[in-house]
């Protein structure tokens, strides 16, 4: 897959980061963790539905990308974004509503992580900004 298309998971919200950093060293400046509305707005389309193909989960239909090429990954519940909370150590993380593997809520879950938070359920993308 692409670099902007699949999640990096197991990796802490200052590994994300650093991540971001290396590549615009590497491939030139832009490269970055998208703040929680580009996320939003990345994985879900422009439609207000549930999911980028409407308001009903489909495990075929999930495997296709979003309007955007974004690819969901049922392996990775949430990822980072450059969004914080009230308190600066907890950052915004957002994905899938799933339970047993079964879309529950759609793309709703946001939650609030410590940003040295590592676990294999956690990961990101890349977003670029275009200078």
């Amino acid at each position: 897959g692409s670099l902007y298309e699949d999640a990096i998971t197991g990796i802490s919200f200052h590994d994300a980061r650093a991540y971001c950093h290396w590549l615009n060293i590497e491939k030139g400046p832009g490269h970055r963790l998208p703040n929680e509305i580009e996320w939003e707005k990345a994985v879900r389309g422009c439609l207000g539905t549930r999911w980028s193909w409407g308001d009903l989960w489909s495990a075929t239909l999930s495997q296709a990308p979003s309007p955007f090429g974004i690819k969901l990954n049922s392996a990775v519940r949430v990822e980072w974004t450059s969004s914080s909370g009230q308190d600066a150590r907890y950052r915004i993380a957002r994905g899938i509503g799933l339970e047993n593997d079964t879309a529950i809520e759609g793309l709703s879950e946001r939650i609030f992580l410590p940003e040295e938070q590592v676990n294999q359920h956690v990961g990101f993308r890349v977003a670029k900004t275009c200078i």
